[in-house]
């Protein structure tokens, strides 16, 4: 069974590169951009804006916003030299990727796989989204 208001089509100011990038608030009702660094995210890009017409990712388009859903497993881009245990805390790190929690800030989930440090990569993750004061 699929929660059909799980994902929510709204305006995406940025230019959203590659799907799971955590999502925040944008400049107006209805609209979000990339999570940065100690942001709180309100959702995860389910999609991403890339065009084939133009072969470019667009910024200011209607695309899909997925809801972080407490217990839900996702899959999201890791913060390029981030070496990652399983279930270490992971938080909101810049351009809407996760970094493993360095102190205070938003915890997006805990990691479901180890990951060693790299570029590009991917990890499951099973949210719990809180914030973090210590």
């Amino acid at each position: 069974m699929q929660n059909d208001c799980k994902h929510q089509p709204f305006e995406i100011e940025e230019a959203v590169t590659k799907k799971g990038l955590l999502l925040t608030l944008g400049s107006a009702a209805r609209k979000f951009k990339l999570c940065d660094a100690g942001e709180e995210p309100h959702g995860y890009a389910f999609v991403t804006t890339y065009e084939r017409v133009s072969n470019t990712y667009k910024e200011d388009v209607i695309s899909t916003v997925s809801a972080l859903v407490e217990g839900d497993e996702i899959e999201v881009p890791l913060k390029d030299g981030e070496t990652i245990a399983f279930k270490d805390s992971l938080e909101t790190a810049d351009n809407g990727e996760v970094a493993k929690l360095a102190g205070a800030g938003w915890v997006v989930g805990q990691a479901l796989q180890a990951s060693v440090s790299g570029t590009g990569r991917f990890i499951q993750i099973r949210v719990s989204k809180k914030y973090q004061s210590t």
